[in-house]
């Protein structure tokens, strides 16, 4: 039925659109795009037959228009991996929905051009949405106001997704619509794509990192009727500027959007290039402040042309929101909100920093070098909370919504119902001489695609079976939720090179189709006897000729691919262009299809190949930063309240490169010893460590250190404590009672007894829930090593979202009667406790020790943080 309907769409959005004027207005808009084409035209020269061949078709001045429009603005990836035939697929459809809906032809030409034409959203894999999306979507829709069919939209797209954390690679929208999962960004896609399905202006906008907590945040905004809203995606609210996120934004530092071509909306342009506009939008969300930074050479004299950055304290790194260059009297501005930033700046060999607290006007002294063997210790604040928005909606709507949101869940439970069960998954594992374990572990990961890996598993079984299972567990989990068979199939030999190499670094290194967060593509045979033929098989016993010919036929384009979408390596081979890292990534690509075991290595990301003379890791040419002429660094944990440190979490590690402090991509390391080993090169480091309060502010640390040639060192990790002891917050009421499953009655102050209780209010189905769920999961043997019982609380429906997860052994899944126990916490600590999730963690004694309500990462570690400062009371 699915492809029946999806064939049925492709036919109608395939119609002839009709005949019209140009989409670009006459004057500087017009003449903009005509500039840009011919550049375009030339950079994308080895593919011009495939992108440019459609213009020789019998086309409308529309469709002709919204060709140029797309091609003019278009990121390197792009032009490199689709091509002219899909692109005119879509803006037929587009053109379409533009005559059919009632507020198409009257949208203002800019806001269709930049936020309804475009396909893009952000950093996404292309596919066919646009016009599989509009067939679904149009009939369901017409009739309505704008605003009522963007509402009705977000409904359809929550009966169809919902919230699932994963890797950074961002899905398809057809992709996440047939896994029924994805993370925030991937939600935002696939709502601006059925909000654009329709011709309804949208964009994704992001919070890149959270002030007052860990992680970042996507979110949608669109257009109706002279005005920009915001939504949650595939989290329908009862009306628009409406999400759980309102009220985190307001404390934000940052919020921002990529819009192709030269947009003027009036807003903060944070970055330009020829092809978009970064935008900051700031302002519609929280109080912001324009924050001006003079910087001043050591004699405090004006410094004319320094690289400023303004960075904001995250994941235990200074992530750069914003990057300015100082004028010819020093100064630079960046609007922001109204907390704290660590601004750095630097200018050829002169460095400096300092912290942005408070004031609006900042000094910053760049002297000839970096900190040598220096710690300085400095809090951050995040923008302070403001009394909560009020809720307007009546209690009966709300009522009337949570009883809509129920259906739609069902819905997509019911859509999740038709993915492959473990019976047939067994079947499919006896037919292909596999073991069934395994198969089905990967089958369930699949989700929606498993059509696709049974595909895989039975054809790729007859040409190698012993690999089958291998290559499967070598990509990732999204991978198998997105990937066809043939692209697997084109990654699977025949046979197994008869070269022996260490275990584990054939199947990573060389059967393994990822390299990082590129789409997979059939790219092995390609490259195999594209280079055959060019260089013949010498290069087998020197991968140095294969880096000299990407060095000389691949051109390298710097700024030309500004969503930061990897090319594919199919992309790559047939651009002969590429940005420095689609590049690495090619070379990757074409060692592994030469049977040469290559890696992006995993500190620095720089392109690696197995030296099996001296069996080991090599980078390319004579890199005098190689990670084998480094040094030995070792981590000490000595903090009781941190007993297993984690990348990212905890501290992070940086190398001074080109004037700035790069954060190495390190995870993994293992403290079991108490401390960790790293091989480094020699250089000046910077480790960094925080501590986050329950305010959201932060105890920063930032230690700037030497690593000596072939040195070793030993360096403590250590956290600041804010030096006030843990007071209690107030007493447990006595005779609180909840009921577990069984309609057992459970006394709290008994389940207090004797480890501590954690209470727990969540709401499943929404992110800010999922993420303490998906802690406790990732620290389930920390939390199980505590002891202490966890009683949850859940929303309705949300018992049936906890099999995602692998929760520690004494969580209760328990009932609170008419919210009565959460009232009465409220009244206790003199406030109502409303926003999910609402955790307190009581004492053995009854003791309340510790309250949150509301979205934080990070808080299963922090409440295991204050459970270990408790028993040291």
């Amino acid at each position: 039925m699915r492809k029946l309907l999806l064939l049925v769409t492709i036919i109608l959005g395939a119609a002839c659109a009709p005949s019209g004027e140009s989409l670009i207005p006459a004057g500087e808009l017009r003449r903009a795009v005509h500039a840009q084409l011919p550049i375009q035209k030339e950079l994308s020269r080895p593919r011009q037959q495939e992108l440019f061949g459609v213009f020789s078709q019998k086309l409308t001045a529309a469709e002709r228009s919204a060709l140029e429009w797309l091609y003019a603005w278009m990121p390197l990836s792009d032009l490199a991996d689709y091509d002219g035939e899909f692109y005119l697929r879509q803006v037929h459809t587009t053109l379409q929905v533009r005559e059919e809906m009632a507020w198409g032809r009257t949208l203002p030409a800019d806001l269709f051009l930049h936020f309804v034409l475009p396909l893009r959203v952000n950093n996404e894999n292309l596919d066919s949405a646009r016009v599989v999306l509009s067939g679904l979507l149009r009939e369901r829709v017409r009739g309505m106001t704008m605003r009522e069919a963007a509402l009705e939209v977000n409904h359809w797209c929550h009966e169809h997704v919902t919230y699932r954390g994963s890797d950074m690679r961002t899905s398809a929208p057809l992709a996440t619509m047939r896994s029924a999962i994805g993370r925030c960004g991937e939600e935002s896609v696939f709502t601006v794509a059925a909000l654009r399905a329709v011709g309804i202006p949208a964009r994704q906008v992001y919070t890149p990192r959270w002030a007052h907590s860990d992680d970042n945040h996507a979110w949608v905004e669109l257009w109706a009727d002279g005005e920009w809203y915001y939504l949650g995606a595939c989290e329908p609210e009862p009306d628009l500027n409406m999400g759980w996120f309102t009220e985190p934004a307001r404390r934000a530092m940052l919020v921002h959007t990529r819009v192709q071509g030269p947009w003027a909306g009036g807003e903060e342009v944070l970055a330009t290039s020829p092809r978009h506009r970064e935008i900051n939008l700031l302002e519609r969300y929280a109080m912001t402040r324009p924050l001006v930074v003079r910087t001043l050479d050591g004699a405090d004299r004006p410094l004319a042309g320094a690289n400023v950055s303004f960075r904001l304290y995250n994941y235990a790194e200074f992530y750069p929101l914003a990057r300015r260059t100082s004028d010819a009297e020093g100064f630079c501005t960046f609007c922001t909100g109204r907390g704290d930033l660590l601004i750095w700046a630097h200018r050829d060999s002169l460095i400096g920093f300092s912290r942005a607290a408070g004031a609006d006007t900042v000094t910053v002294i760049l002297r000839p070098r970096a900190p040598r063997e220096e710690i300085f210790e400095l809090d951050f604040n995040p923008p302070l909370a403001r009394p909560p928005l009020p809720d307007t909606i009546p209690a009966e709507a709300r009522g009337r919504h949570a009883r809509r949101l129920a259906r739609e869940d069902s819905l997509r439970r019911a859509c999740e119902s038709t993915f492959m069960d473990s019976l047939s998954s067994a079947r499919l594992a006896a037919e292909s001489g596999l073991e069934p374990v395994p198969v089905w572990r990967i089958i369930r990961s699949s989700r929606g695609n498993h059509e696709e890996i049974a595909r895989f598993i039975s054809a790729g079984a007859t040409r190698n079976r012993s690999l089958v299972l291998p290559l499967l567990q070598m990509v990732t989990e999204k991978d198998l939720r997105d990937a066809r068979a043939e692209i697997l199939l084109d990654h699977l030999p025949s046979h197994i090179p008869g070269t022996k190499l260490p275990d584990g670094i054939y199947e990573q290194y060389l059967l393994n189709p990822r390299v990082r967060n590129e789409a997979l593509t059939p790219w092995r045979r390609l490259l195999q006897e594209g280079m055959s033929r060019e260089t013949g098989q010498s290069v087998v016993a020197s991968p140095g000729m294969l880096a000299a010919w990407v060095e000389k036929n691949i051109r390298l384009e710097a700024d030309a691919n500004y969503y930061g979408v990897p090319l594919t390596p199919r992309g790559v081979w047939e651009l002969r262009a590429a940005d420095a890292l689609s590049r690495d990534i090619f070379l990757v690509a074409l060692c592994r299809s030469m049977n040469i075991p290559a890696r992006l290595d995993p500190a620095f990301e720089r392109p690696q190949y197995y030296d099996l003379s001296h069996q080991g890791w090599r980078d390319f040419g004579d890199d005098p930063v190689a990670i084998q002429a480094g040094s030995r660094l070792t981590l000490a944990n000595r903090e009781a309240t941190i007993s297993r440190p984690e990348y990212w979490r905890h501290f992070t590690l940086a190398r001074l490169e080109g004037g700035e402090y790069k954060t190495l991509e390190l995870e993994g390391i293992d403290f079991s010893e108490g401390r960790g080993m790293l091989e480094l090169p020699a250089g000046n480091y910077l480790l960094v460590t925080g501590r986050r309060l329950q305010s959201g502010a932060v105890l920063a640390r930032l230690h700037f250190f030497d690593l000596a040639p072939g040195g070793q060192r030993s360096i403590d990790l250590v956290w600041r404590r804010s030096g006030e002891p843990l007071k209690p917050l107030a007493r447990l009421p006595g005779g609180l009672m909840l009921t577990d499953r069984r309609g057992r009655r459970l006394d709290l102050a008994e389940l207090a007894r004797p480890q501590g209780l954690i209470l727990a209010w969540l709401d499943p189905g929404r992110e800010p829930s999922q993420h303490i769920l998906r802690e406790w999961h990732e620290l389930k043997q920390l939390y199980e090593a505590w002891g202490g019982r966890i009683a949850a609380v859940m929303a309705a429906g949300g018992e049936g979202r906890l099999g995602a997860y692998s929760l520690p052994r004494q969580l209760l899944v328990v009932q609170d009667e008419h919210d009565g126990v959460r009232r009465r916490l409220g009244e206790a600590l003199a406030g109502e406790l409303s926003v999910f999730p609402v955790l307190v963690y009581v004492n053995p004694a009854g003791e309340i020790l510790w309250m949150n309500q509301g979205y934080q990462v990070g808080l299963g570690d922090r409440l295991l943080q204050v459970i270990t400062a408790a028993q040291e009371r």
